[in-house]
């Protein structure tokens, strides 16, 4: 189901940024690409915008923050495609905002 999507995603995004604290980078990096596939598979493109936001926020705290961006990019191309017009505007100035405050590459 819809919900069921977005839950797995945010259990998996946890369980990378747990890895991560634990300093086990190969095992967090492939965890953060199965949250990563998880929100690609949420239809509902708000659901999914702030599903690859949040992932986006936790790699931000991670070894892995030179994905951050990439994430948030990938994120403002599913807000173009928010029908309603208000819920498009606002996912894309919370995605500019997130790309104003988190680390980028590097």
């Amino acid at each position: 189901s819809i919900g069921e999507d977005r839950k797995r995603c945010d259990a998996v995004v946890e369980v990378a940024a747990a890895e991560s604290r634990l300093k086990r980078k190969d095992a967090a990096k492939k965890t953060f690409e199965l949250a990563l596939e998880s929100a690609r598979k949420i239809q509902e493109p708000y659901s999914k915008a702030y599903a690859l936001m949040e992932i986006a926020q936790k790699l931000s705290k991670t070894q892995l923050r030179g994905r951050t961006h990439q994430v948030l990019k990938e994120a403002e191309a599913v807000a173009r495609k928010i029908h309603k017009v208000d819920l498009q505007e606002q996912t894309e100035r919370k995605i500019h905002t997130l790309m104003n405050e988190l680390p980028g590459p590097g």
